[in-house]
């Protein structure tokens, strides 16, 4: 990923040019996962009813988790190809970096008598060290495999993690549960498993069009002649609920002009020292003009959906 360093809000900060997206890279502490993860939150239970709707949302009891994140909700979606499914586990709060462990484990043929105790594959988010994984059920345990689709990010109040059908055997549903713990065991008070009990169901459907949501647009008033100025605003994806940034995807583009003029852009992209990421404008403003008014907008674009948003300032 390109990197690019700008003057912003009077301090350094990181705007990632958005590129491919970037994977967070697997990690390497699945044996130990493995009876963690079968031990603590069997999905061979009776599974909630099923939902059809594209997004679903599932919620869990609040205020259980102890030192664990809490999770308040998770949000399950699936692309319009029927081919990849993306879950937003929302938390009351999480940490970055914190010794976090996220699960979400998954029984793909929903079949109660397969895998371990229902489980057949288990992505496991590592919050310590930002890493992601897919660990599957080999007969002996849950072993880590390669997942190409599997990518994953995070910020405050939630993890969301996305995987194609083709890398947990092309089912047409399944059933899961979340897991998240603190520290390196699932004691009492240090765990919350989401559904409490059993596991929630999942079937794919068909997508209603992506939308993105822009909020917290924000611009100076006014700037003085020759100085740089920052444009930020918050974006979020209809289907999900996760806030855009490059690592889905997520691209920002912006103009400005003053009296008939471009205002020159310095730099465009997200904002990777906030949490959750802003998408920003980098600008100077022209030198040899005053007294006049900077018209622009930016706009930011993931998976064919845009939001555009303008924005005035004075410049003195």
């Amino acid at each position: 990923m390109r990197l690019k360093w700008f003057l912003l809000a009077g301090s350094l900060a990181m705007l990632a040019i958005p590129a491919q997206i970037q994977a967070r890279h697997a990690p390497i502490r699945a044996a130990a996962w493995s009876s963690l993860v079968t031990a603590h939150h069997p999905l061979a239970g009776s599974a909630h009813g099923a939902a059809t709707a594209n997004p679903a949302t599932f919620t869990d009891t609040q205020n259980d988790s102890g030192t664990a994140p809490d999770v308040r909700t998770v949000v399950v979606s699936n692309d319009a190809a029927l081919t990849k499914y993306t879950f937003r586990i929302n938390v009351a709060q999480l940490t970055l970096p914190s010794n976090v462990l996220v699960f979400i484990l998954m029984d793909t043929d929903q079949n109660a008598a397969t895998g371990t105790s229902g489980i057949d594959y288990v992505i496991v988010c590592d919050e310590s060290n930002g890493s992601v994984g897919l660990l599957h059920w080999n007969g002996t345990q849950l072993a880590l495999v390669s997942a190409p689709t599997l990518s994953a990010s995070d910020d405050s109040t939630s993890v969301t993690a996305s995987i194609g059908k083709s890398d947990i055997g092309n089912g047409a549903g399944l059933n899961f549960a979340v897991l998240t713990v603190e520290g390196e065991s699932a004691t009492a008070g240090h765990v919350d498993s989401a559904p409490d009990q059993g596991a929630w169901s999942y079937q794919l459907a068909a997508a209603a069009p992506l939308t993105l949501a822009a909020s917290s647009l924000r611009a100076p008033r006014s700037v003085k002649a020759g100085k740089t100025f920052t444009v930020t605003m918050l974006v979020a994806r209809s289907d999900t609920g996760a806030f855009v940034n490059d690592e889905i995807g997520g691209t920002t583009s912006c103009q400005a002009t003053v009296a008939g003029k471009r205002v020159k852009l310095l730099g465009a992209g997200f904002v990777e020292t906030t949490s959750p990421e802003l998408a920003a404008c980098l600008f100077r403003a022209p030198k040899n003009v005053h007294k006049k008014t900077i018209r622009g907008s930016i706009v930011v674009a993931v998976e064919g959906a845009t939001v555009k948003k303008t924005f005035a300032l004075t410049l003195k």
